[in-house]
C-alpha cells in the first residue's frame, strides 16, 4: 500500500516499524495470517512468514518482499535487521509476551513505543479500504432483509443467531465481523447480550446487532424490531432512539470532536429525561477491526475527519425490561458524511 504523511513521519522515530498484530497487518499489507511479521522500511519493506503461506502471500502482496523464514522467524528477522544497521524499532504496545521477550533477547536495539502511532494512522481509510466496508455492509443490509421473513414464534436466540450468521456467508461474507448479538424480550436491555436458547415468545423485542467481514474489513449494523405489537412506552422510546440518532446524522459534520458529536445524542436524551438510560458512547471506528479508532464519547480527544467510518449507534436500556438500538456506519468526506446503511429504521412490527 501507499502510505500517507503520517507514517512517513513515524518512519523518522525509528529506523523500522516491526507489526506482528493480525489487524495492524492486515491493514498495512491487506494480507494477514497469525504466522507472520512485516518490518516497513522508509525505503522497502518485507513479509516474514513460512512457507505454509509464501504462495498465497505472493497472490496477495504488492511492494513487499516475501521472505520464507524455514520456521525461525527470529533468525529470518535478525538477518534483515543485521543486514540493515537498524538501532531502533517501533513496536506495538501488545505484543504477546513470548514474542517481545525472545525479541527482546535477540535483538539488541532500542524498542519505541508506536501503538499511538498505528491507531491514528488506522482511523483514516484509503478509497480501497472504504470499498471493502461499503461491500462488507451491503451484505450485511441484504442479511438483514432476508432474515426477517424467517423469524417465527418458539425459535431461539441461538437458532436466529445461527439463521443469520449463514445468511451472511450465503450473500458473499468471508467472516464475521464480531459475535452476532441476537436478544429477545428482556435480553435486549443488555447492551451485549450473550445468545442463549431463550424462545422468541409473541408481543417480543428482537436485537439484531451483527456485521459482515469482506476481506478483512468489517461492517456493524444493530436494528430492534418488533415481534408483536409494542406497548406505547416501547414504541415511544424506539422513535426516542430513532429521532436522537437522525439529530446526531444531521449533525455530524468533518472536523467535529467526538465529544460534542456524543453531546448532540445525549442531549436530546437529557432534555428528555433519559440519559441515565443511555450507558454507552455514541459510536466508534471501524476496519479492519469492527471495534477501533476514534470514539464517539464525551471522554474522547478526538476529531472526525474525513475519510474516518465510525458507527452511529444511540440506544436505551431499562433493565430487567427491554432495551432499544439502532445503529448505521457512516463515512466522513471533505465536507459532509455518507450514510453506508441502507436497512430501514421506521418501525418493523412482524
Amino acid at each position: 500500500m501507499t502510505y500517507n504523511h503520517t507514517m512517513i513521519n513515524l518512519l523518522k522515530k525509528c529506523d523500522v516499524i516491526l507489526i506482528k498484530s493480525f489487524s495492524n497487518l492486515n491493514y498495512l499489507s491487506g494480507y494477514a495470517n497469525a504466522d507472520a511479521v512485516i518490518l516497513i522500511f522508509s525505503d522497502k519493506n518485507y513479509y516474514l512468514t513460512d512457507a505454509r503461506y509464501t504462495e498465497e502471500a505472493a497472490e496477495f502482496l504488492r511492494n513487499f518482499e516475501i521472505i520464507d523464514t524455514r520456521r525461525d522467524l527470529f533468525g529470518a528477522m535478525n538477518a534483515v535487521l543485521h543486514s540493515r544497521r537498524v538501532k531502533s524499532i517501533g513496536i506495538e504496545n501488545d505484543l504477546p509476551m513470548d514474542f517481545f521477550t525472545e525479541l527482546n533477547n535477540k535483538v539488541k536495539a532500542e524498542f519505541i513505543d508506536i501503538s499511538e502511532d498505528i491507531r491514528r494512522i488506522r482511523t483514516i481509510k484509503t478509497p480501497e479500504q472504504v470499498e471493502l466496508i461499503k461491500k462488507a455492509q451491503t451484505i450485511t443490509d441484504k442479511s438483514f432483509d432476508e432474515v426477517l421473513p424467517l423469524i417465527k414464534e418458539g425459535m431461539t436466540e441461538r437458532q436466529l443467531c445461527l439463521t443469520l450468521e449463514n445468511l451472511l456467508y450465503y450473500n458473499g461474507a468471508d467472516g464475521l465481523a464480531f459475535k452476532s448479538i441476537v436478544a429477545f424480550g428482556e435480553h435486549t436491555s443488555r447492551p451485549h447480550a450473550l445468545v442463549t436458547d431463550k424462545k422468541l415468545e409473541n408481543s417480543s423485542i428482537i436485537k439484531l446487532d451483527f456485521g459482515a467481514m469482506f476481506k478483512g474489513y468489517c461492517s456493524d449494523m444493530t436494528r430492534t424490531v418488533f415481534f408483536g405489537k409494542p406497548t406505547t412506552e416501547q414504541a415511544e422510546i424506539y422513535n426516542a432512539v430513532k429521532e436522537a440518532q437522525q439529530l446526531a446524522l444531521d449533525n455530524i459534520y468533518p472536523g467535529m470532536s467526538c465529544k460534542a458529536a456524543y453531546a448532540v445524542a445525549n442531549g436530546y436524551f437529557a432534555r428528555r429525561g433519559l440519559d441515565g438510560y443511555f450507558i454507552h458512547s455514541l459510536g466508534h471506528g471501524l476496519g479492519t477491526d469492527v471495534h477501533e479508532a476514534p470514539a464517539l464519547s464525551p471522554r474522547s480527544e478526538d476529531f472526525l475527519t474525513e475519510n474516518m467510518v465510525v458507527s452511529v449507534e444511540p440506544g436505551l436500556y431499562f433493565p430487567g425490561r427491554f432495551g432499544i438500538r439502532i445503529e448505521d456506519i457512516i463515512l466522513f468526506h471533505k465536507s459532509s458524511i455518507e450514510n453506508l446503511t441502507k436497512s430501514q429504521k421506521e418501525m418493523i412490527i412482524l
